[in-house]
């Protein structure tokens, strides 16, 4: 992962508590190396978030180390606050920004002057320095933010004046015709939050400065505001749910409040509704992956054509911020869950945000999000009817989640159309609304791109489709992915060619309406198990031209294309050495063809063979090639070259298989297709053998899994064939062709002759479509060709079924529809494969050859469950299309739901605000309580579910030692006082009330008093004061430590050795037996041990 930043150290291992544990130093780590790769640069320019995110860095860095610069620069510390003190706001506009636009409304023209805006994305920033930074800021830059960067109408404003935005909008109607053009639009969400939260971290500044009450938050109304906006988050989720990019806006907003506001009922609603987007990301997440619907910006749903292909990349504007966010608090792991040492760089900017504030997620959220043997659960989200926006006629759509979660995989449904609640869909050309994504199957022990998955993609178009049709891992849908053929939209009037080149499959044609050559590779699926091809990737349009089909090869790591020229009939040859993104070194020929050439690799030559012009006699020849010692290398030409009597009236084929060179064709004067092959490198053929089978066109070869293929294109009807070819060797070195065998006649047609080529394992078949110029492409393990209906998978540690038809009566449907299907996950567990696969087969044998759209059917589990499911994938929303037979009086419209209904997430209420949390092992849930609008409520489960904080108090101690090990003193001093922070928060709700020994460690920890051996034999000890000292030490130093505190941690256990090695001192059972000096010098060299300093006398070591 080049320009990662690097951790030193990661975290100890992959666990909820480590990740916890290792927190502050990644998030340090990140702030330094972010700050080395962005320096202050920009003085004297308008802030922004990336500036301000900038600053953020460099003033954590230096809180980190005061002697940090950037190489080349002024220290940090003197420079940031120069730096910050040129910044000025530019146009200091606030919320939305409006691109100008034109079109037509209604049938008449507009002109939609722009807006500027996003002033707020620089404040949230800003507001974080002057809060957080502020000790590290001189008077005069801090007076600057506040007096020069803050707009001077910001302070004290009424929020509710920031609901609504105004449109600059002209008509070319007539003026007597009223066209309904909006003149105002509600502010966004992400704005509101930003904006408002901004305000009121603001007012509690100017009310520091001025005293004035106008700054009052309780008195000028902006708590009671900022409450009620909030509230309806906890209740309806947000309105730009889980949006791409908008979360960030969001949630930075809410980190600030949580952080800095003074008001504790507005820091405590900011921590439920990040609670609750942390415990939610975790359900709908593995490996910090997830494909989620939702509101804004629909341009950033995965597909395979985007940057959201990748699923754990960052691409720029557009990505899932809580992505981000999360993998900054789990830390970076690999697909097994182990630590990595580097922080993706992609991911920086949303580390930064989420890693330096003061929030953490509960420990439902890591557990659920990082703990990989949680049995498998599932939770299903509606967002309910939220209270309309000023502004805005349209009631917002409420949204509908499910999410089913395996140990080993993610189930996802994809959503629905829904309207942007802000109104004026049609007016904005719908660019703020959410739509269906896939309904996904995500492994979790697989680095996979979103092509990769097995998925049903939405269908027939983004208002209509309806991705909902997910239940306990069930799935049904339309379109169902990978799929084994592809239609592409690239065209050509002839033949296309295949080859496979480093590791890829490549494809070449000549274009449609035009002659020139096309390359580009194919993507291909097959990292799950269930085999596709996607698209045509890095395509090519070369300047050569041509009148046929082109040739391919790869050689000796390049790739060579030939072709017969357009306007002359020349043989031409050129290779590429960069993999098909560009060729040179063209030569052409003096030989000429009336058709393409064949090209293959074969014993180490490049081997050209045609159909020679006129005479149409097949020739063979081996491709003559240079190289030196300086690099240079290209084509010289032909050497070798052979005339065969045979003949042909259209291209040959060739190929090298197991060491002999085969050459095939269509007779000349006869359709008969005719195959020899050569066993002195080309130099003589023979063996020839003529089929029954015939064609019109030029057949084609490929080696496969050790058989030799031949395809071609049936005289008359133009299906495609595809058969091995029998071939014959005995003891006494005799070889020969004997004929066809397997012979499959597919329902595929082609006005030309097909092309084969072996990859990965599997055997593709490309040609030009009958009756359309589309190129196409499908592939088969067996060569068999036969895609389903059933299809079985045992990867990853979980098994799939599934299930695709074509649909009954395609012609009837407004938009065509590829397939229908099923799908249906379940972990391997005890049950075999073998016994998967036949259970599913012998109880789902009423399953129809081809499934009605529309049609209702059920679905019997190899484990014994049932599910009567819907193939309607369009539109009627809210209606459940998949509903389990065995469950007792299951939800049929998911308007019947609440906010959120499952294992670990639930609001029990419906849409009050009432949220529960709870995570495995726990019963009494953490609450977060928004029913009351001026008093949110979060109680934690602390008390009856301590574990969690004790595993993070326990590896903080071990991270600290590994800190320690490293040098890194401060650090280590950070984790213990952190540490010893959950020991108090314990303490404080009284965990250790049945355990006295655990009292006992929480009362030590309050006066700086940790442990290096295992908590439970400390306990044990401190549990038997007749035989062990530590009862009696333990009570002795609380005694002496009353009402102060150890300046660093010392050992328990050290001290106590160093008391029970002291010449002369009785072991002590009871505080009364602890000699008082003794223990003060006992303390004091375990001191002095632990941090190698040379200090005298016990009051030194006390605060």
């Amino acid at each position: 992962m080049s320009g990662d930043f690097p951790l030193d150290p990661p975290a100890i291992n992959g666990s909820p508590s480590h990740a916890f544990a290792s927190h502050r130093v990644r998030a340090s780590a990140i702030a330094r190396h972010y700050a080395l790769a962005h320096p202050l640069d920009f003085m004297g320019t308008a802030a922004d978030e990336n500036n301000t995110i900038r600053l953020i860095a460099h003033l954590q860095t230096v809180s980190d180390d005061p002697e940090f610069r950037v190489p080349g620069h002024e220290l940090s510390r003197t420079l940031a606050p120069k730096v910050l003190g040129s910044l000025n706001k530019g146009h200091g506009r606030l919320g939305t920004t409006v691109d100008a636009d034109r079109g037509t409304f209604l049938g008449f023209g507009y002109v939609l002057s722009g807006r500027d805006g996003d002033y707020d994305a620089a404040l949230k920033g800003l507001i974080v320095i002057a809060y957080r930074y502020r000790h590290l800021l001189t008077d005069d830059a801090f007076k600057h933010i506040l007096d020069e960067l803050v707009p001077s109408f910001l302070p004290g404003s009424d929020v509710s004046s920031f609901e609504k935005y105004s449109l600059d909008i002209r008509l070319t109607a007539p003026p007597w015709i009223i066209i309904p053009v909006p003149r105002e639009a509600p502010e966004t969400e992400n704005h509101m939050l930003l904006i408002s939260s901004t305000v009121y971290l603001v007012n509690q500044l100017f009310l520091d400065r001025t005293g004035e009450r106008k700054y009052n938050n309780r008195v000028n109304g902006l708590t009671r505001w900022l409450l009620g906006y909030m509230q309806a988050i906890a209740k309806h989720d947000f309105l730009e749910f889980n949006a791409r990019p908008y979360q960030r806006y969001s949630l930075h907003a809410l980190l600030n409040l949580h952080e800095f506001a003074r008001d504790d009922s507005i820091k405590v609603a900011a921590q439920i509704l990040l609670d609750y987007i942390m415990v939610k990301f975790a359900i709908s997440s593995n490996w910090q992956r997830r494909i989620c619907p939702f509101r804004r910006l629909k341009e950033n749903a995965n597909r395979p054509d985007n940057l959201h292909n990748e699923l754990l990349g960052a691409p720029g504007q557009g990505n899932d911020a809580v992505v981000g966010f999360f993998r900054m608090y789990a830390g970076p792991t690999d697909v097994n869950g182990a630590p990595l040492d580097k922080f993706p760089v992609s991911w920086g900017f949303e580390a930064l945000i989420a890693g330096l504030a003061a929030y953490r997620p509960p420990p439902a959220a890591y557990i659920l999000a990082m703990e990989r043997d949680i049995p498998a659960f599932q939770h299903r989200f509606y967002h309910g009817a939220r209270p309309k926006l000023p502004e805005s006629d349209d009631q917002a759509d409420g949204g509908v989640e499910i999410y089913y979660h395996s140990p080993s995989f993610l189930l996802s449904a994809g959503g629905m159309f829904l309207n942007s609640g802000y109104g004026h869909d049609e007016f904005t050309k719908y660019k703020q609304i959410g739509v269906a994504q896939s309904t996904t199957l995500l492994p979790t022990r697989a680095d996979v791109k979103f092509a990769d998955l097995i998925r049903f993609d939405p269908y027939p178009d983004e208002r209509r489709a309806t991705n909902t049709a997910v239940h306990r891992g069930f799935a049904c849908g339309a379109n169902l992915r990978p799929i084994e053929k592809k239609v592409f939209s690239d065209t050509t009037t002839h033949a296309l060619s295949l080859a496979v080149h480093n590791g890829r499959l490549v494809l070449t044609w000549k274009g449609s309406g035009n002659e020139n050559l096309n390359a580009a590779k194919v993507h291909t699926i097959e990292a799950l198990g269930m085999d596709g091809i996607e698209s045509l990737e890095e395509k090519v349009v070369l300047g050569d031209t041509s009148e046929q089909a082109p040739a391919l090869a790869s050689h000796n790591g390049r790739l060579f294309l030939g072709w017969k020229g357009a306007g002359n009939d020349n043989l031409n040859l050129m290779f590429s050495d960069d993999n098909g993104a560009t060729f040179k070194g063209k030569i052409t020929f003096s030989d000429t063809s009336y058709h393409a050439p064949a090209l293959a690799s074969h014993n180490g030559r490049l081997f050209l063979a045609w159909t020679g012009r006129g005479d149409g006699n097949l020739n063979v020849a081996k491709v003559a090639l240079f190289a030196n010692t300086a690099g240079d290398f290209g084509i010289e030409g032909l050497e070798g070259k052979v005339v065969l009597g045979d003949t042909s009236e259209q291209a040959p084929a060739l190929a090298s298989h197991n060491g002999r060179l085969f050459l095939g064709w269509k007779g000349a004067g006869n359709d008969n297709l005719n195959l020899m092959f050569s066993d002195d490198n080309g130099a003589t053929f023979k063996g020839k053998i003529t089929f029954s089978d015939t064609s019109y066109h030029a057949p084609a070869l490929a080696s496969h899994n050790g058989r030799l293929f031949l395809a071609w294109t049936g005289r008359g009807d133009g299906n495609l064939n595809v058969a091995k070819v029998a071939l014959f060797a005995n003891t006494a070195g005799g070889f020969g062709i004997e004929g066809l065998e397997g012979k499959v006649v597919l329902g595929d047609t082609s006005e030309q002759a097909p092309a084969l080529a072996s990859h990965n394992g599997r055997l593709f078949l490309g040609w030009k479509g009958a009756g359309n110029d589309n190129l196409n492409l499908m592939s088969s393990r067996d060569g068999h060709f036969q895609m389903g209906p059933w299809y079985f998978i045992d990867r990853l540690g979980f098994y799939v079924a599934a299930y695709r038809t074509p649909p009954t009566q395609p012609d009837q449907l407004d938009t065509p529809l590829e397939s229908l299907g099923l799908l249906y996950a379940m972990e391997k567990g005890d049950m075999s494969f073998e016994d998967f696969k036949r259970l599913t087969l012998e109880r789902n044998t009423t399953l129809p050859a081809k499934f009605e759209y529309g049609g209702h059917y059920t679905f019997h589990t190899a484990d014994d469950h049932r599910f009567s499911f819907w193939l309607h994938p369009s539109l009627d929303k809210y209606t459940v299309r998949v509903v389990p037979m065995d469950e007792m009086h299951p939800a049929a419209n998911f308007t019947t739901l609440p906010l959120v209904e499952g294992d670990y997430l639930r609001a029990p209420s419906g849409h009050d605000g009432f949220i529960e949390v709870r995570h495995p092992g726990c019963e009494n849930p953490l609450v977060l309580d928004f029913r009351d609008l001026e008093r949110p409520v979060r109680q934690e489960n602390i008390g009856d579910c301590p574990e969690p904080w004790l595993e993070r108090a326990h590896a903080l101690f071990v991270y600290a030692q590994l800190l320690s090990n490293k040098g890194k003193h401060k650090e280590v001093q950070e984790a213990l006082v952190e540490r010893i922070k959950i020991y108090q928060q314990l303490a404080d709700v009284n965990v250790a009330g049945r355990d006295l020994a655990f009292a006992k460690l929480l009362q030590l920890a309050k006066v700086g008093v940790d442990f290096s051996v295992l908590e439970a034999d400390l306990r044990e000890w401190l549990n038997n004061p007749e035989f062990t000292p530590y009862s009696a030490i333990s009570e002795a130093l609380l005694k002496l430590l009353k009402g102060t505190s150890l300046r660093q941690p010392v050992f328990l256990d050290v001290i106590v050795s160093n008391y029970e090695n002291t010449p002369g001192v009785p072991s002590p059972r009871n505080m009364a037996e602890v000699d008082f000096a003794v223990l003060k010098e006992a303390a004091l060299e375990g001191y002095k041990t632990r941090y190698g300093e040379a200090i005298s006398g016990f009051q030194n070591l006390v605060l």
